[in-house]
């Protein structure tokens, strides 16, 4: 063997040394990658940034493509995960949010009848009162159904598409 084909054979097993301890030097866990050469944690609490938990506790946040693992193959699966968990998450507080809407709203009303209710949200229009005022009450009278969703724009006088029914409505704030 020439010496040739001996630098190209160190220069292979170098290079293939090389990009595997890259691949081997992160522990990627379901919520975290952590650096095994550093220290460093690295969790994904918001899209498009990382936060970095150094080894003596201080915090940073990075981009994505800043982070060492990106575009390797398990570090994008990594990401995907997390946006994934993200987007979960986010599902799951918008629809306690609304649910807690939902009951705020029943509990603000229990004392009225069906009557009572319409004839506040009368009142409400005669004295043109907050919009979000009145979706409330109107809101409330379909989910009890005195009237019918298709009557709740005209009722209104908005274009349906204007309707919320998830709104959330704070008496004590001023509109």
């Amino acid at each position: 063997m020439n010496t040739r084909n001996i630098l190209i054979i160190i220069s292979l097993i170098i290079l293939v040394a090389c990009s595997s301890s890259n691949e081997d030097q992160f522990e990627y866990q379901e919520e975290k990658v952590l650096d095994k050469e550093s220290g460093d944690e690295y969790s994904m609490e918001k899209f498009d940034t990382l936060t970095v938990v150094h080894i003596d506790g201080t915090q940073e946040e990075i981009l994505v493509e800043d982070a060492p693992f990106y575009g390797s193959e398990k570090g994008t699966k990594f990401i995907k995960s997390g946006e994934s968990r993200l987007e979960k998450r986010e599902e799951a507080l918008m629809a306690e949010k609304k649910q807690k809407i939902k009951e705020e709203r029943i509990k603000r009303y229990e004392s009225f009848s069906d009557e009572e209710l319409l004839e506040e949200f009368n009142r409400l229009r005669e004295e043109d009162a907050s919009f979000s005022q009145q979706m409330d009450v109107i809101i409330e009278l379909e989910r009890r159904e005195v009237i019918g969703r298709d009557e709740v724009p005209s009722m209104l006088e908005e274009d349906s598409t204007m309707i919320d029914y998830d709104l959330e409505y704070n008496p004590e704030s001023m509109d």
